[in-house]
């Protein structure tokens, strides 16, 4: 063993290198798809339709979960035939003083071939960092923890990471295309026969029909189960793994990433329909004017929305509920309510210029 493994810490840095061209490559297969598919399109207008792309997202994480898989192997097996011969190489290390000049330590090393230390010889600087080295994963007992090959973990996570991004990209811009719509519908300046005052809870509270739109982004929502439905039966190891190191847009913090055996495809939905609430109150709030009977028309359809989030599950979101009052809310009983409740402040005023109150 003629190196002594005097060189590890020169394979970790090329091993390190490997690692991150290959997966730069795989990251620019998936910039690629995304391109294709139009995701980071501005107004997604002209996007494919490719909703049915979901489950070839699906299987990119689980490839993404395998690469995983095979490095933490690798990684442990690689620590551990370092740490095996640790003896060896603190042997050629011993008696080696890093204040010593460069001359001493090469007639110290030609003493004996076999405890010659080329490396103090050849790259004295890389002496204390393979000691460090040895001595952080002699402190890692059986699980190296990521210590060996840190850029390349952080290189594949973030290929898994961006793995999730596409695959809830490809779901979530179709509701986003949908939704973006919504500012310049001519329904919120429609005036009706029902724009005079009328009685709280009356049966004209109830005539009015969601509009398309809202249906479409809640058929989106409503397909969902069946496209997750492999998320749903026991997770293949590689899928587990990636899912475990990746993040959904808008996730409940209360859900635990980490026992997703049996959860997959709700962390899934409750994501996607914690999005769609954040965005359509984004472009809820782009609305310039409200009529009467635009206002009771946006309620109904944010009102056709949380029935079909309730079915999933999924809290409403806060803000989107104190917009569902604001939008109910009596013009004369507006402030009051606005005190009573407490919505954010922003959200008041912006909803107040919409309908008009002064």
């Amino acid at each position: 063993y003629v190196g002594r493994a005097l060189g590890t810490p020169s394979l970790l840095s090329a091993m390190e290198n490997y690692f991150t061209q290959y997966v730069g490559r795989a990251l620019g297969v998936l910039k690629t798809l995304r391109s294709l598919c139009k995701l980071d399109e501005e107004d997604g207008q002209e996007a494919p339709e490719e909703f049915g792309q979901l489950q070839n997202g699906l299987r990119l994480i689980e490839a993404c979960g395998d690469l995983l898989a095979h490095l933490e192997d690798f990684e442990n097996r690689l620590g551990s035939r370092i740490i095996s011969h640790a003896e060896k190489i603190l042997t050629a290390l011993r008696g080696v003083d890093l204040n010593e000049s460069s001359d001493s330590v090469k007639e110290k090393s030609f003493v004996s071939f076999e405890f010659y230390n080329y490396l103090a010889d050849v790259r004295p600087s890389e002496v204390g960092v393979l000691q460090q080295l040895l001595t952080r994963l002699q402190s890692c007992g059986s699980n190296f923890n990521r210590a060996l090959l840190p850029v390349a973990w952080a290189r594949l996570i973030d290929l898994n990471q961006q793995a999730h991004d596409f695959s809830f990209d490809i779901v979530f811009n179709q509701i986003k295309r949908r939704l973006l719509l919504v500012p310049s519908l001519s329904s919120w300046k429609t005036v009706a026969d029902s724009d005079a005052p009328v009685v709280r809870d009356s049966p004209l509270d109830f005539t009015l029909s969601p509009q398309d739109y809202i249906q479409q982004v809640t058929e989106c929502l409503l397909t969902l189960p069946q496209s997750l439905e492999q998320l749903t039966t026991d997770l293949k190891p590689s899928l587990r793994i990636a899912l475990q190191n990746g993040r959904l847009r808008h996730a409940d913090p209360m859900d635990n990433i980490g026992s997703v055996d049996h959860q997959a495809a709700d962390l899934w939905l409750g994501a996607f329909a914690r999005s769609t609430m954040h965005f359509y109150l984004d472009v809820i709030l782009l609305i310039p004017k409200l009529s009467v009977h635009g206002t009771r028309q946006l309620l109904a359809d944010v009102r056709y929305l949380f029935n079909v989030i309730d079915a999933f599950e999924v809290a409403p979101l806060d803000d989107l509920k104190h917009l569902e009052a604001l939008l109910d809310a009596p013009e004369e009983n507006y402030h009051s309510i606005v005190s009573s409740s407490s919505p954010p402040e922003r959200l008041a005023e912006r909803v107040s210029r919409m309908r008009g109150i002064s």
